[in-house]
């Protein structure tokens, strides 16, 4: 991962520098202070790489034996903003002044500086990793930005073992005023599954988790039977709400877990972001609460040939009066063949079905956003405000009752036939008189609770309003595909009368692509770096002077790896060939041996 050098802050993750951001430190004031700084505590910052994010400045080895990623920069403002509505909550709702934080695994520990120096109401952070190195950099990093004694309290564990020792030391009450723990941040080089039995035990009533994942190749479906070890669900092996599927399956595992100590999770804040998904759970103890976990997840049948899917919930809740039922869910929803192609499903599941977001704390992050917008230090406090702003409105506006969308480019191109502008299809489903939005995962999402039946015919009717200038649709199917199968059908949940005008703009229907004061929102963007990704682990690979010659090796080394291993197993293949043939043929030399060969093999073998 290419590292910043300048002691300047790195450029938010996808999001352009404005005038509002605030000025860029002196990278030459930056570095005298910094010397100034670290030689009063002995360490040579010539070792180091000095890298400013928000309000803290960390010593980064330059041999990379410290976990450090400049892309998650709004992972750790998104957090902060978070763990600031989480303070001023249980400030007002439960009179707690200060709580006490968790960093399961710290790294470097930025993010806990970050918290330490930009977020008040924190009594102690523990700050925990299991390498040395990582604890070493936690304390120099903590020194060398002035973290006042006894804030960050410095932990070298195992992350699942220290959960587990905390709460046997508060004896299972949680709530201790004194040892509770109000916010557990999980951000591990992989998947949070391990660490999530001990986390939902250990946070205090009404108290937030912070989740992070970056096995998405698990989530989305690519290694499902992993994801079922893992997560204990098999995602589709094909659907364009993979990303959004991978955070209810999460929701779902957390969902689970908890429910085994009689707790339940309420989604505060989810994400797709980048690389990988962040989310935000509230967890609270309710024993009755907890019946209520399976009628709020569900499986899917996914249709192998068309986009079409179907919802069947694992338990249904009733409610009449005072009197609750919980029952298995009922169905299947769909047949053994797809109604509209006549495809076969995959079933897949459990995930979470009911709201991912608090409309109330969306609410709330954005009004925090506004008004630092407006006293002037939102680029001071967040360096991916935009991108935050981006993301709150296009969580805010999915629709919050209605799991998973369809793709409109895939519809289109299922049918064979052109793709309608996005607008104009949000138009068309408004006026047949469903819900419709965006999703904050996919730009093309069709998030609505119109049956895909009518999502059908829409692009039917559009097809037919446009073929003679296309020339596309059922004349140029063939035969046996899916298309064929979808045109057979007439057109039957749009009247005549309907089809005029049916694509006419609905501007209620169409997605803001500015806010309030007229800035253009950051919904969907480009990937922000070169080498983008989750980045490399801790420590130095192949004896490589930096972590970009070793990134070059490491391509090096897997170029055409596909190929190699074909060859050395059709080279093993035919070795072991040509031993059998020579040990055949030795066996039958030996059929023809005379008793003084064998008497001679013999004394060899004894000797």
């Amino acid at each position: 991962e290419p590292q910043n050098t300048t002691g300047a802050a790195p450029a938010a993750a996808g999001s352009a520098t404005d005038a509002s951001a605030g000025a860029k430190p002196d990278p030459k004031v930056l570095d005298e202070a910094a010397r100034a700084r670290a030689a009063a505590l002995g360490i040579n910052v010539d070792d180091f790489q000095i890298i400013t994010e928000g309000k803290a400045s960390i010593l980064f080895p330059k041999e990379n034996q410290v976990f450090y990623n400049p892309v998650q920069e709004y992972n750790r403002d998104l957090s902060i903003m978070m763990l600031k509505l989480l303070i001023e909550d249980l400030q007002k709702t439960a009179g707690i002044e200060r709580i006490r934080v968790l960093e399961a695994l710290s790294a470097s520990g930025l993010r806990s500086i970050r918290y330490a120096k930009e977020v008040e109401g924190i009594e102690q952070i523990i700050a925990n990793d299991l390498i040395e190195d990582a604890v070493k950099s936690i304390k120099r990093n903590s020194a060398f930005n002035q973290v006042p004694e006894g804030l960050i309290d410095t932990r070298q564990s195992d992350a699942k073992f220290l959960m587990y020792k905390m709460l046997d030391d508060a004896k299972g009450d949680r709530n201790k005023p004194e040892s509770a723990i109000h916010f557990i941040d999980i951000d591990p080089y992989g998947g949070a599954n391990e660490f999530l039995d001990g986390a939902v035990q250990l946070v205090a009533d009404g108290g937030m988790l912070g989740i992070t994942c970056t096995d998405l190749a698990v989530l989305c479906g690519n290694y499902a039977e992993s994801c079922f070890a893992k997560y204990g669900s098999m995602p589709p092996k094909r659907g364009e709400y993979c990303h959004e599927m991978a955070l209810r399956i999460i929701l779902a595992f957390t969902a689970i877990t908890a429910a085994r100590y009689k707790r339940v999770i309420e989604p505060l804040v989810v994400c797709y972001a980048d690389f990988y998904v962040r989310l935000f759970v509230r967890v609270r103890s309710s024993p009755g609460g907890v019946k209520e976990t399976a009628s709020k997840l569900a499986h899917i049948y996914q249709c192998n040939r068309c986009p079409s899917f179907y919802i069947q919930r694992t338990g249904k809740f009733l409610k009449n009066g005072r009197s609750e039922k919980f029952n298995p869910g009922f169905g299947p929803p769909v047949g053994p063949r797809c109604p509209h192609c006549e495809g076969t499903h995959q079933f897949a599941g459990p995930f979470w079905a009911e709201p991912i977001f608090n409309q109330d704390w969306l609410d709330r992050g954005l009004a925090h956003i506004k008004e630092l917008t407006t006293n002037g230090t939102i680029g001071q406090v967040y360096g991916t405000h935009k991108r935050i702003l981006g993301t709150l409105f296009s969580c805010k506006d999915e629709l919050p009752d209605v799991p998973l969308f369809f793709f409109a480019d895939r519809v289109a191109n299922v049918l064979r036939t052109t793709m309608p502008r996005m607008d104009a299809i949000r138009s068309a489903i408004h006026r047949m008189g469903f819900r419709v939005s965006q999703s904050h995962t996919e730009p093309g999402a069709l998030k609505t609770d119109a049956p895909f039946e009518v999502i059908l015919d829409i692009f039917k009717v559009w097809h037919e309003q446009t073929k003679d200038k296309t020339g596309a649709g059922a004349t140029s199917v063939k035969p046996g595909s899916p298309a064929e199968f979808l045109w057979k059908k007439p057109i039957t949940h749009i009247p005549e009368d309907k089809r005029v005008g049916l694509f006419e703009i609905i501007p209620e229907a169409c997605t803001p692509k500015k806010d309030e004061n007229g800035e253009r929102l950051a919904r969907y963007l480009l990937n922000p770096t070169v080498n983008w990704g989750p980045g490399s682990r801790a420590g130095r690979k192949r004896g490589a002077e930096s972590m970009q010659e070793a990134l070059a090796i490491k391509r090096a080394e897997n170029q055409g790896k596909r190929s190699k291993r074909r060859k050395t197993e059709n080279d093993d293949a035919s070795s072991s060939a040509r031993a059998g043939a020579a040990s055949s043929t030795g066996a039958e030399n030996d059929d023809g041996n005379d008793e003084s060969d064998g008497g001679a093999d013999a004394d060899k073998m004894q000797e």
